[in-house]
């Protein structure tokens, strides 16, 4: 109960520090989302994966 609380405090902090409009959590997933979507298209071979990749992260970090 008290780590819930905890975690509730943490996002919307977050959420406030880096002025998000949409929640954290719909934030992130919605990068997941994109990130797996691109890693699952048809036709791509080679190393777009790590470029992929590295544009994920670039997305997340504040």
């Amino acid at each position: 109960m008290v780590t819930d609380v905890i975690g509730v405090i943490a996002l919307a902090w977050l959420n406030r520090a880096m002025n998000l409009t949409a929640p954290l959590p719909l934030v992130l997933f919605q990068q997941m989302g994109e990130l797996a979507i691109r890693l699952s298209a048809p036709g791509r071979r080679g190393g777009d994966e790590g470029k992929y990749l590295r544009e994920f992260g670039n997305a997340i970090s504040p």
